[in-house]
């Protein structure tokens, strides 16, 4: 019987310690307890690189984020994880007339060159619904939307950024370090102090110019006469803003005595200095010309298309586009239907031309002599008899 008991005792003292040594190994586990935090947020920036004359288009670049690939530590070199889900990112949103700048400390050293400037914008990066549990370096790779392609841009040449979300223990209690945006997945490093780290993305846009240019000619042409064109713009980006150089042509040009267009509706047309593109990059409007006279549009994108129309006279129309040495013999109409990859100018001629019958004067002049000699007489024969008169 005492046997018995001792054995019970044995076997509860036993299943005792087990629990214990299995409880303690469950309560070291644990470790410290962090209160989760979530990741704020950062922004990036947005270089829309162009010509210094160029106009600033209105334009819009979206972007997509998502977490990266884990990747363990390495020789020199920290663990990387994924980022939570939950990130977003917003739009950059560059717009007509905002200002531009050549400043390296705003656009990155070497960024620009001499003669270029950039419109910037930022981007923000709203990690505020993102939960980090513990200190690391977690990763987001942010990628920019090429399509639907922007007429005129060229996109980043690296357009895949990773950004790098430092998160750390501050005497118990975590801590948003830093956001490092990276131009490879390349791991960061132990001692990583000082690097080269991108601003954002940055793209070039490409502009170009058009000019149209009027000329009269023949010995019937009318110098004063005023012509009326329509130009219509296609392939622009939505709300592009193409600026008209005037310098070489009139805004209220006056109604002449062969122009059967009244000077107020030229006027309206001719007045304004800048035309801008609808919804679906389109401009369509009417310019009045006379001979001598030149109009340049500046601020189109690469890749715009353009059809110029002359309203028919009683003129013999022709145009010369360059480049491309386009000549038509007879048209009142000039189209780019491809797409321009750089300026293009479009001079039209109207020539009217009246041939004088020959044998005009000599035939006329006999009969006028006659009627001058006639007249001659009856003076003579009259003067005569005014003196006999007189005499008697």
């Amino acid at each position: 019987m005492k046997n018995m008991i001792a054995r019970r005792a044995l076997a509860l003292l036993g299943a005792l310690v087990l629990c214990m040594s299995l409880a303690i190994p469950a309560f070291a586990a644990d470790g410290p307890a962090y209160t989760a935090i979530d990741g704020g947020s950062t922004t990036i920036k947005k270089v829309l690189r162009m010509p210094a004359d160029a106009t600033v288009p209105n334009v819009t670049f979206t972007f997509t984020i998502t977490p990266g690939s884990p990747m363990e530590a390495g020789d020199g070199t920290l663990e990387v994880k994924a980022g939570p889900t939950g990130a977003t990112i917003g739009d950059a949103v560059i717009t007509a007339g905002q200002n531009t700048t050549t400043d390296a400390a705003v656009v990155g050293s070497g960024t620009l060159t001499g003669t270029q400037k950039a419109a910037v914008t930022d981007v923000t990066v709203d990690l505020s619904n993102v939960t980090f549990n513990e200190p690391g370096v977690y990763r987001y790779v942010i990628t920019e939307n090429s399509t639907p392609a922007i007429p005129g841009v060229s996109y980043d040449h690296n357009s895949t950024k990773y950004l790098d979300v430092y998160v750390e223990d501050q005497n118990g209690e975590l801590e948003i370090g830093g956001y490092v945006l990276r131009d490879t997945a390349a791991a960061p490093g132990v001692d990583e102090e000082t690097i080269t780290k991108p601003i954002g993305f940055i793209n070039d846009y490409s502009s170009v110019s058009l000019t149209l240019s009027k000329t009269v000619t023949g010995n019937q042409g009318s110098k004063d006469k005023y012509f009326k064109f329509t130009v219509a713009l296609t392939s622009l980006g939505n709300g592009t803003t193409v600026t008209v150089d005037w310098s070489d042509a009139e805004q209220a040009p006056y109604k002449s005595a062969s122009t059967t267009y009244s000077a107020a509706d030229m006027a309206a047309a001719n007045g304004e200095s800048s035309w801008t593109a609808d919804a679906s990059g389109a401009i369509t409007h009417d310019v009045y010309l006379k001979d001598g006279q030149s109009i340049e549009l500046t601020g189109l994108c690469q890749g715009a298309k353009y059809t110029i129309t002359e309203v028919a006279e009683d003129y013999s129309p022709s145009y010369t586009k360059t480049p491309g040495a386009t000549t038509a013999t007879s048209g009142n109409s000039c189209a780019e239907t491809t797409g321009m990859s750089e300026s293009h100018t479009v001079a039209f001629t109207n020539g009217r031309n009246g041939a004088v019958p020959t044998g005009i004067v000599l035939t006329a002049l006999p009969g006028a002599i006659v009627l001058g000699l006639g007249g001659a007489g009856f003076a003579l024969v009259g003067a005569k008899r005014a003196r006999k008169e007189d005499q008697e």
